[in-house]
């Protein structure tokens, strides 16, 4: 019996809507907007604006059930400190009660949120893990 290899589905290696070579998941928000590129389930954001702007983390277009979504937000410069983050409506918060809920933090240059959920009846039921520049 020939044994044939495992071969990584191109979703997970060639990303046409890549801008970072280094990092295929590299996002820029469009008018403080954060959008997951088609076909993708994952963005590296790093927020930058002046002024305490409020980025909203878009609804992804083509939701697939039972997929995990993962977007990483760094505050890269001191100018985005105070910047807060506001939701599509496919993005629900876990239970008030979950252990691992929190909320998303720009308090320092540095701070990194991950964003991380499961999606279930075309709704992304997600948790926040902030990790402090501090």
């Amino acid at each position: 019996m020939a044994t044939v290899p495992y071969q990584v589905p191109p979703e997970y290696t060639d990303n046409p809507n890549a801008t970072d070579p280094a990092n295929p998941f590299t996002v820029t928000p469009v008018a403080n907007v954060i959008t997951i590129p088609s076909g993708q389930v994952a963005a590296d954001v790093t927020i930058t604006a002046a002024g305490t702007p409020e980025y909203t983390l878009a609804n992804p277009t083509d939701l697939v059930e039972g997929f995990r979504y993962v977007v990483r937000i760094t505050v890269g410069h001191a100018d985005a400190i105070g910047s807060t983050l506001a939701f599509g409506n496919a993005w629900v918060a876990q239970a008030a009660g979950a252990t691992n809920l929190s909320t998303f933090d720009a308090s320092a240059n540095g701070d990194v949120n991950i964003i991380e959920g499961v999606c279930i009846g075309q709704k992304i039921y997600y948790t926040i893990l902030n990790v402090s520049a501090d």
